[in-house]
């Protein structure tokens, strides 16, 4: 009877035994499903997803709608801004374009960079109805540790480029009748006024 109820004993353990090793390989199985691969080498970058009324990253237990986004790989050495510009200035913009990028978190890092893409269609302004921008995208060249993605940048387009050419103040140009002029004073008054200023 002993050896009977020690061999049962023996049967148990082997049976929970073999169940713990098929709840291994159910959730190792699982492990493989859910594991995502990533194409390319990059960053990971969380994306931020709406919890009541806060945006807030992404953390186990979550529950994740069909179809939406929980991060991102991106390549540091191929960064890219996306900037708005206005209508006004959108006919001056043309790709290859280029451009000095500029991060708000670090004001002494410039990076070049040029424009790729001009969205073709404009979207209303926040603040007026009236008022339309278009998306640009502008490629950034170079590489820093410190260019990370989500971060706010500036971007000034190089409109024009002119070699050999007088430049003057802006507050010196006076338009009449849609033409520009700029007073030039003679020499001889120009030292006056600065002589009767010192005085």
């Amino acid at each position: 009877m002993k050896r009977q109820a020690e061999a049962a004993d023996l049967r148990i353990l082997e049976i929970q035994r073999d169940r713990a090793q098929k709840a291994v390989d159910y959730a190792q199985g699982n492990v493989e499903k859910m594991t995502i691969r990533s194409p390319m080498d990059g960053l990971v970058v969380l994306t931020p997803m709406n919890k009541g009324t806060r945006m807030v990253d992404p953390q186990e237990g979550d529950e994740v709608r069909p179809g939406g986004s929980i991060m991102l790989v991106v390549n540091p050495s191929s960064m890219q801004v996306l900037a708005r510009v206005n209508q006004v200035d959108v006919a001056q913009i043309h790709e290859g374009q280029s451009a000095e990028i500029r991060l708000d978190a670090y004001p002494d890092l410039i990076f070049p960079g040029a424009v790729e893409q001009i969205s073709a269609i404009g979207t209303p302004s926040s603040n007026s109805r009236r008022l339309r921008y278009f998306s640009a995208v502008i490629s950034i060249r170079g590489n820093n540790p410190k260019l990370l993605p989500d971060l706010t940048a500036s971007a000034n387009v190089q409109l024009q480029s002119r070699d050999n050419v007088l430049m003057v103040p802006r507050q010196a140009v006076t338009i009449q009748q849609g033409e520009a002029s700029v007073a030039v004073c003679p020499m001889e008054n120009r030292n006056a006024g600065r002589s009767k200023s010192a005085q």
